[in-house]
């Protein structure tokens, strides 16, 4: 009875130490955590803390989650427990390192509560479910003057941007006015410039017009957007930042005035393309479409600076090549690429962190040499990569996609696709323009015969020109226009459109590097929470060349047979046509077992392909299941070791 009353007096002072320290842990080392996860996924970025350093107002920061919505819904709506269980982690790093700067609340928003009031009005999106509750999960900033801003939805494809999201919302919360950014370009990208007449009709029809591109879209969220006509006699003093998309036959006096934004100490950024998809021919005329040119360049300005683009060669790299599905199986289409961490430069800050970059039949950019300016490559192709010149129009319009990748030339270096320009960019018009002078309108009491003499153009005085750039001056170029296309860029099945890849990532960063903050450029994404299988990616990779390269030489002996039968049916005459048939016959039967051998071949490779892979596979859950067990065993042994050693030991002392 004794020993059992010390076992339980034992067990509750256990329970009652154990208790108090873990009291005194949490009082005494506070919220203390290692982060260690591989990109420091919980750990806030020196660009947040900036942020947060700078913060001159309180900011309170209302997380939204429907939690008891959440447990009541259907199985595929509890994945966002976890995602707000880091989210509310994330947060609360804010809240740790703002020095009380930012508060954090978080409401469960049940249905027809106060709290679901205020979400709505906060700007938060309500999903109703089918059990009659509504799901929420969204922030709102809210400052000392009341000013509010939200994000409406978390979504889970945007998990690897949500520090930047939040980091953008608190920096524009308290953020006075709104940066302009002008936009010229040949395509319709700040949306369609109708006049009021076609306006009220396509209204009257129902139609919208089209849009401005979902990058515009964001970049208007936080940034104002004014629009440049590609005629313009000069740039606007007050813009932060010009953005020049796909230029096209610019006539000189835009030119010059683009030239000139840039020595006033103007920062630039140039989408150039030599084959832009985004650019489509006119419908209806084939002609039309056969002469439509594609392709623009900014050679004229960029030339002079340093930096110039072929315009007839188009980047290609098979190691990046992006998966196309056909009717016929996957394509990897080479002048489609995914750029990873190792085509980035990482030590420059717009590009360190990115590691999915699309383009889409870009071209090469090459340092001029003699340059007086400083060129540093930003995107590349691999080593392995080379460039593609199309030969006619056709070639552009209907690609063959494994043509291209035949065609292709390696290049034995890598091929620069996006650059920064630095150092004294000089003037590309030393002595200006001349500008010809509007002939002045004639009085109407002027005899006929003078009406009809031609008059002279007077020319103007030549503008100011400023020969060399201020030191502040910046120019970036990027050798893709539909990299930021809403194909490449986002996601279009998805409502509203998500970025794919790290493409949106790009032009941000690029932006708030030219305006100055370079605070948002490190959060812009942290990081993968999808890790790749490399592995596998490396055994399809190397059985998809193999089978490839048995195709291109079956295919490459039919097309020959297909040429002796040609060759033969045309060559038969009335004495040799029983000789013609039996050799046509036995070059069918050859050319039948070529491709039921090739197509056997393929077989076993894709066979062999599938078994490493399920090997991989088998073997990577062993170790999963297999090896932390097998540690926590070893423990307990090595423990037990130790206790009887310890046992034998005290009992020998004993007698």
């Amino acid at each position: 009875m004794i020993r059992v009353l010390r076992t339980i007096l034992a067990v509750v002072c256990i329970l009652v130490i154990a208790v108090c320290a873990s009291l005194i842990v949490r009082k005494v080392a506070g919220g203390a955590r290692a982060d260690l996860t591989e990109h420091k996924l919980y750990t806030l970025s020196d660009g947040t803390r900036n942020i947060l350093g700078k913060l001159n107002q309180t900011v309170k920061l209302k997380l939204y989650y429907a939690r008891t919505a959440t447990m009541k819904g259907p199985e595929w709506i509890r994945f966002y427990n976890t995602y707000y269980l880091y989210v509310r982690s994330l947060l609360e790093e804010y809240v740790k390192v703002s020095g009380g700067r930012v508060t954090l609340e978080v409401i469960d928003p049940r249905r027809y509560s106060e709290d679901e009031q205020s979400a709505v009005e906060n700007g938060i999106l309500p999903f109703p479910l089918e059990n009659d509750e509504t799901f929420f999960f969204g922030l709102a900033a809210q400052t000392e003057l009341g000013k509010v801003k939200a994000i409406g939805l978390f979504v889970r494809e945007r998990q690897e941007l949500v520090e930047y999201d939040v980091s953008q919302l608190i920096a524009n919360i308290v953020q006075r006015e709104k940066k302009k950014v002008g936009i010229l370009s040949s395509l319709p990208v700040t949306g369609a410039e109708m006049s009021p007449y076609m306006l009220r009709m396509m209204q009257m029809q129902g139609r919208r017009p089209p849009p401005p591109w979902q990058i515009v879209q964001d970049l208007g969220q936080a940034y104002e957007i004014t629009p440049v006509k590609s005629d313009a006699d000069e740039i606007e003093t007050d813009l932060d930042l010009l953005m020049v998309v796909h230029p096209k036959s610019l006539p000189e006096k835009t030119l010059f005035a683009i030239d000139q934004f840039v020595m006033r100490g103007g920062k630039l950024l140039v989408f150039v393309d030599p084959h832009c998809i985004s650019d489509t021919p006119p419908a209806g005329n084939p002609s039309a479409q056969m002469l439509h040119k594609t392709g623009s360049d900014l050679n004229r300005l960029l030339r002079g600076w340093g930096v110039e683009m072929d315009e007839t060669a188009i980047a290609a790299d098979r190691a990046l090549a992006l998966e196309i599905p056909q009717r016929t199986g996957v394509v990897h289409l080479s002048t489609y690429m995914v750029l990873n961490k190792d085509c980035v430069n990482s030590d420059e800050i717009v590009t360190a962190q990115l590691h999915d970059v699309r383009v889409l039949f870009p071209g090469v950019l090459k340092k001029v040499e003699g340059a007086s300016t400083t060129v540093t490559e930003l995107l590349t192709t691999t080593p392995g990569g080379g460039t593609w010149k199309p030969r006619a129009p056709r070639e552009l319009l209907m690609p063959d996609f494994e043509a291209i990748n035949r065609a292709v030339k390696p290049a034995g270096a890598d091929l620069m696709l996006a650059c920064r320009i630095s150092g004294k960019m000089k003037t590309n018009f030393p002595d200006g323009i001349q500008t010809p002078d509007k002939p002045a309108e004639e009085p109407e009491d002027k005899d006929k015969d003078d009406k009809e003499e031609k008059k002279e153009e007077a020319p103007q005085p030549k503008p100011e020109v400023l020969a060399e750039a201020a030191p502040e001056a910046a120019v970036f170029v990027v050798a893709d226009v539909d990299v930021i296309s809403n194909f490449i860029a986002y996601n279009p099945s998805m409502q509203p459109a998500m970025p794919v890849g790290h493409n949106r990532a790009l032009l941000f960063n690029i932006i708030e590097f030219l305006r100055g903050s370079q605070d948002l450029i490190a959060v812009c994404s942290r990081g993968r929470f999808k890790r790749p299988f490399d592995r596998f990616d490396e055994i399809e990779a190397e059985a998809e060349k193999a089978v490839t390269e048995k195709l291109t030489e079956v295919r490459a002996r039919v097309t020959r047979f297909r040429k002796e039968l040609d060759a033969l049916g045309s060559g038969a005459t009335a004495e040799n046509i029983r000789f013609i048939q039996s050799e046509v016959v036995a070059k069918r039967r050859q050319l039948g077992q070529d491709l039921l051998k090739a197509q056997n071949e393929e077989r076993k490779l894709n066979e062999e392909k599938r078994n490493k892979i399920e090997r991989l596979q088998f073997w990577l859950k062993v170790h999963n299941v297999v090896w932390a067990p097998a540690a926590v065993l070893l423990i307990a042994i090595a423990l037990a070791v130790v206790r009887a050693i310890r046992a034998r030991y005290y009992a020998a002392r004993r007698t």
